[in-house]
């Protein structure tokens, strides 16, 4: 199983200017824009892989090797705005387009799921012959992502400000006199709680 980014959230919870602020980082200084850009993407991402929620709207594919026992499957990366496609290699590894008259959507679950109202159906053996393409992500609180139905946890906020002032501040991997930890222990409580636990249906 693996997720692919079909179209990248095209804004950030957080912009350039707030983190600054949030840094202490005299705004004029205009160089450290693109520094600053890069941490709050790679912190945004970075909680997403932690708690299997997008932060922000964006589109993915979720590749699996085949369809699950079971008439659930749910797709990481809460919550689930829309599904645009199930697309399969069927047993003579021809390319095919399940119709979505032949599966429901639960957007509303932890995480969202489709149910397939009949039996699935048979696809190649080879590795990754399941693509499932969806819409997921918060709402961002300046109106961008209107699809979305929800604002983001003001708690996951606070964490991308978190690990972005911390990784400006000690931007090596290891710090002489400090005792390195994966997470700062901030961070780590405030995302706790948003952790939704996505088991493979496979």
């Amino acid at each position: 199983m693996r997720i692919e980014i079909v179209t990248a959230p095209t804004i950030e919870p957080i912009t350039v200017a707030e983190a600054k602020t949030y840094c202490r980082i005299d705004s004029d200084l205009t160089d450290e824009n693109a520094l600053i850009g890069s941490l709050i993407t790679a912190a945004r991402e970075h909680i997403e892989v932690l708690t299997s929620r997008a932060l922000a709207p964006q589109t993915v594919r979720l590749v699996l090797d085949k369809f699950p026992k079971y008439s659930k499957l749910p797709l990481p990366r809460f919550p689930l705005i829309s599904v645009s496609t199930v697309d399969y290699d069927d047993a003579d590894e021809a390319e095919q387009t399940w119709a979505d008259s032949k599966y429901t959507v639960d957007p509303d679950g932890m995480p969202g799921a489709i149910y397939a109202l009949e039996a699935w159906p048979a696809t190649s053996p080879a590795p990754g012959s399941v693509r499932i393409t969806y819409t997921c992500g918060y709402q961002i609180e300046d109106g961008e992502g209107e699809e979305a139905s929800e604002i983001i946890p003001a708690r996951a906020k606070q964490a991308i400000y978190y690990l972005v002032n911390h990784w400006y501040e000690n931007r090596d991997t290891v710090i002489v006199g400090s005792i390195a930890t994966k997470l700062p222990m901030a961070v780590e409580s405030l995302i706790a709680p948003l952790k939704i636990y996505y088991r493979s249906p496979q």
